[in-house]
């Protein structure tokens, strides 16, 4: 499942677009335990054409190409899974953020999560496979704590940046061309594991060791949604963040959609608190400080039972 299964590993391999560089890596806690962060692809940023052609199968008008331009950042290779989730969870709680839980762990028709004599761990067969039933807000915490555990700076990837990464230095209707092809991703006919996500890694990666950006489950970004934004906003790093934000989007289709909507172009929203067994996430390390995002501190439960998140 892992290419590069070294505490710290650098690899490299030629994306053949944009003929840079991708380092792999994967960043050590500071506590010397020998625990890790999740996998990264380092991406050099530039310019690429975000959005999608009218001729797409699912355009939509909030898909208009526009160029853009994105600073460097590194983003997992795969999506978070359980067995990393569980680990945050035992180190900082199921807190109730906003009134939710940041698991939603009592849906257990879609939570692969369970607690066991007070530990919480993976459903059987489930550890490898993407964490779902988590809030936006649960999944905010998470990088929160990364980023507490590194020293680094730990977030969800804006818009731009998922679809930057998920293009793999293509325009094409998918990373591989403009004609569908069901074998390369965990889609509504994939004929092994109908009806659930598949572990992490289980389908070939893009052009910059990336897995699973298109399929198998909806990914949370950090911008909240807004239909027209892309056409007003600035041409280096947009983003649309909000603290409060009810809608967030998600990208990328999940085990359960049509090609329409697997796609890197395709854009949609969803409430924050929902218990979704088609969402999940995958994290972003920043490799140069945001002016519009700064972590802070998970701090211990207030008496009304709410945590704040930036």
């Amino acid at each position: 499942m892992r290419p590069c299964p070294l505490l710290l590993l650098v690899c490299s391999l030629a994306a053949s677009a944009l003929l840079a560089e991708v380092v792999f890596v994967e960043q050590p806690f500071q506590d010397d335990s020998g625990r890790t962060a999740p996998a990264l692809a380092v991406l050099p940023g530039g310019s690429f054409l975000l959005g999608a052609d009218a001729g797409e199968v699912g355009f939509a008008p909030n898909q208009v190409q526009r160029e853009v331009e994105v600073s460097p950042f590194a983003i997992g290779r795969f999506e978070v899974t359980n067995a990393q989730f569980c680990e945050f969870l035992n180190a900082r709680g199921n807190r109730i953020d906003h009134g939710v839980p940041w698991l939603l762990i009592e849906e257990s028709q879609v939570c692969l999560i369970v607690q066991h004599r007070g530990r919480f761990v993976p459903r059987e067969g489930a550890a490898d496979r993407p964490v779902v039933a988590v809030t936006w807000r649960g999944a905010l915490a998470y990088c929160q704590w990364l980023s507490e555990e590194t020293g680094s700076r730990y977030r969800l990837p804006t818009e731009a940046e998922w679809e930057f990464a998920a293009r793999a230095g293509t325009s094409t209707a998918w990373h591989w061309g403009n004609e569908w092809s069901g074998d390369r991703l965990h889609w509504r006919e994939a004929t092994h594991l109908t009806g659930r996500s598949a572990a992490v890694g289980s389908y070939p990666a893009n052009a910059w060791g990336l897995h699973d950006m298109m399929g198998n489950v909806w990914e949370f970004v950090m911008d909240c949604t807004d239909d027209s934004f892309f056409q007003r906003a600035p041409e280096r790093d947009p983003v649309l963040w909000s603290p409060t934000c009810w809608t967030p989007g998600i990208r990328g289709g999940s085990f359960t959609d049509g090609p329409e909507y697997c796609r890197p172009g395709y854009r949609n929203n969803t409430w924050w608190w929902g218990a979704y067994d088609t969402i999940g996430f995958r994290v972003v390390r920043e490799e140069s400080p945001s002016r519009w995002y700064r972590p802070r501190p998970l701090t211990p439960p207030q008496s009304t039972g709410e945590v704040e998140t930036p």
